[in-house]
């Protein structure tokens, strides 16, 4: 992945013109049911392979994982994450007050705190 930076090197926790265009265009959309989460892991691996990437490297896959929740729904996690990393640190602190369930939205929104920790060094 590929990180905005200050020419001081810190992360750009801003949200780029892309971003911002994608949640306008969701905003108006309406909110649709979470894919199972064997779907969004066949659909994830299917995109790394399509790029020649190591479909086996479960980091590469989950970086495909399309978030089925907020404002970036239909994103990939990869994506979300080097043109909103201020959102993904939103949802990772936000997640530090709910459990994690057996529910499709639940599930992905965890999946999305893995990857997003090994940015931010949650625990």
């Amino acid at each position: 992945m590929e990180f905005r930076k200050l020419s001081n090197g810190e992360l750009i926790m801003d949200y780029t013109a892309e971003a911002r265009r994608v949640a306008q265009a969701n905003k108006d959309q309406p909110t649709t049911p979470c894919s199972d989460p064997s779907a969004v892991h066949r659909e994830a691996e299917e995109q790394v392979r399509r790029q020649g990437g190591n479909y086996r490297d479960g980091a590469v896959v989950l970086a495909q994982y399309r978030l089925q929740f907020g404002a970036y729904r239909g994103q990939t996690f990869r994506w979300m994450l080097e043109n909103g990393l201020g959102y993904a640190a939103y949802i990772v602190e936000s997640l530090r007050r709910e459990k994690m369930t057996a529910a499709p939205l639940s599930l992905n929104k965890f999946a999305f705190k893995v990857i997003s920790g090994n940015v931010f060094q949650v625990k």
